[in-house]
């Protein structure tokens, strides 16, 4: 006789008709079915990609984290879980007895302790490997925006009292390079992209004009 769970091949039954796994879900939060952390995550795939679903404690979804659909392989076994970093949230589970951290995205692009992974686009649930590439701690804070409750809402940019101005400037290493004075906050944001493109390149956080 196995378990009356759809799905369940447990075929020892404790009580009420369930297993073992099954019963204690239903002691404990009334139905047999209901979600347990330790429940893997749901999975849809749409055309060359594919969607994990990361859900809270309760059950409640939180966010899905996209990869490409050949790399299922690689983190299908994991039971992940989101985890707030810094700039972004990430696909982050515990493994091995001693629960080690492990990042998604480290699992797909690798292990290589001597480097960072930085997402292209800032977000930390995109893990396709189109988003993901290498970088030294110092280029992956550049690709990040610029902090909050300051004078100005872009990033290299605030507002000076004495010019009575907003100014445009960037840190390159220890030293603040000044760029100019512009009346206009975006025109001051322009000049920021422009001179932080030339001096960061690829990893340069450009902020959006419209």
């Amino acid at each position: 006789m196995q378990c009356s769970v759809d799905g369940c091949e447990r075929d020892i039954i404790v009580a009420r008709g369930l297993c073992g796994k099954h019963y204690q879900r239903w002691r404990l939060k009334g139905s047999p079915t209901a979600y347990s952390a330790h429940d893997p995550n749901e999975i849809r795939t749409e055309g060359d990609v594919a969607f994990v679903v990361l859900r809270d404690v309760e059950g409640t979804a939180v966010g899905e984290v996209i990869v490409d659909r050949p790399d299922l392989s690689l983190v299908e076994s994991y039971k992940w879980y989101r985890m707030k970093g810094r700039y972004a949230y990430y696909a982050a589970s515990r493994t091995g007895s001693r629960k080690r951290l492990i990042l998604m995205h480290r699992i797909i692009l690798g292990d290589d302790q001597s480097a960072e992974v930085d997402h292209r686009n800032r977000n930390g649930l995109d893990n396709r490997r189109a988003n993901l590439r290498w970088a030294t701690r110092s280029q992956n804070a550049q690709n990040t925006p610029g902090l909050a409750n300051t004078s100005s809402r872009f990033k290299g940019v605030s507002w000076n009292k004495n010019a009575q101005k907003w100014k445009a400037s960037i840190f390159v290493g220890p030293k603040c390079k000044h760029i100019g004075y512009f009346s206009a906050e975006e025109d001051a944001a322009l000049a920021y992209n422009k001179e932080v493109h030339l001096i960061q390149g690829e990893f340069a956080y450009l902020n959006e004009v419209r």
